[in-house]
């Protein structure tokens, strides 16, 4: 167990250095623009990891860094990383946003569903030497947003091979890679809450972090420079035959309007010869 433990540190740096080395190829190739959640949500785990490493794992400002930005932040760009996955599917059909919408939707409600589930396998370790029920909810959260992730992406690609669309490489590669990561994340967290012991912990930390390596090299080599997107064409160029003749329409109703307002002239002007005398006569009568 002792050569397992001293494989986290180079494993940790390791990491550490695929992190910086995605996040500056995906500066170089435009992701930011296109992925902004994506690009923060990796932003923040780089500067946990130099917190970590400069602090130790153990300290006091690491732990409460983890709990506040990967359990509370994380997992609100969690949710804004799932609607921003499938931006470039739904650009030319928007009625897809909605489908993806209702999706997420279900999908965290049965990821909270699934974590509340599990929550009696966890509890089974309360009052144990090292088992503090505060960090609980921290956890829950995660887990809970992390499940969700998972079943919308998987609900989302059962729906998209229905339909004949053109799917982009960087959405494949953003949402799959997303998605194994996100499940081996809450597979391992789990069994961590469950079993609650240091073996355990250090060979679930090993699995992560090889995890995370490879979900950091496979984002940073599969990743493409982002196509510029075209604009909708919810507005076709008029047909220049179609405008001539509004115009002509336009000029023959004008003209019917003004014939009917001499023609209404006319008419007056009859009514006014016609009937004022005998009006006329009428008050001389009186």
């Amino acid at each position: 167990m002792q050569t397992v433990a001293q494989l986290i540190s180079p494993l940790w740096l390791i990491t550490l250095s695929c992190l910086a080395f995605l996040i500056l190829r995906s500066t170089r190739i435009g992701i930011l623009s296109r992925y902004p959640a994506l690009m923060i949500y990796l932003t923040l785990e780089l500067f946990l990891g130099v917190i970590g490493t400069c602090l130790g794992l153990k300290s006091l400002i690491y732990w409460w860094s983890y709990l506040i930005v990967d359990r509370v932040i994380g997992s609100v760009l969690v949710i804004f990383m799932s609607r921003e996955m499938f931006a470039e599917v739904y650009f030319d059909h928007p009625g897809l946003r909605t489908l993806t919408m209702a999706t997420l939707r279900k999908s965290l409600i049965v990821g909270g569903i699934t974590t509340l589930l599990l929550g009696p396998l966890v509890l089974i370790h309360r009052g144990e030497p090292g088992f503090q029920c505060w960090q609980l909810p921290f956890y829950e959260i995660g887990r809970c947003v992390v499940f969700g992730q998972v079943i919308f992406i998987c609900s989302m690609w059962s729906k998209l091979r229905w339909l004949p669309l053109n799917i982009n490489k960087n959405v494949k590669t953003y949402s799959l890679t997303l998605c194994a990561s996100q499940l081996i994340s809450g597979v391992v967290a789990t069994m961590i809450l469950i079993f609650h012991s240091r073996q355990f912990t250090l060979v679930s930390n090993i699995v992560v972090l090889v995890a995370s390596i490879s979900v950091y090299l496979t984002l940073a080599l599969a990743l493409e420079r982002p196509q510029a997107l075209p604009l909708p064409n919810y507005c076709p160029a008029p047909d220049l035959q179609i405008l001539a003749r509004l115009s002509d329409v336009e000029r023959l109703l004008k003209q019917i309007d003004a014939s009917a307002k001499l023609a209404r002239g006319i008419a007056l002007e009859r009514f006014r010869v016609r009937y004022w005398p005998n009006a006329a006569k009428r008050r001389d009568m009186i």
